[in-house]
């Protein structure tokens, strides 16, 4: 398979991923989900911060490694 993409499709692409695997979560899990958000609304700012910076680096990551090797 070849993909040409330039950035702008890749970012769009990416943004349709994530939604594509959040909404199958969701979408299967619906109880479980809301436990883990009725959850975070106990964690202090800076944790969920340290939360999101976590994920945000595991993102980058891995757009860094799929366009390097793979596209």
């Amino acid at each position: 398979m070849n993909f040409d993409f330039n950035i702008f499709s890749f970012i769009f692409f990416s943004i349709a991923l994530v939604l594509i695997f959040e909404g199958i979560i969701y979408a299967a899990f619906p109880n479980k989900m809301k436990k883990i958000i009725e959850s975070f609304l106990n964690y202090s700012d800076e944790k969920v911060r340290l939360v999101g910076l976590f994920f945000l680096g595991i993102g980058v990551v891995v757009i860094y490694v799929l366009s390097k090797y793979m596209l």
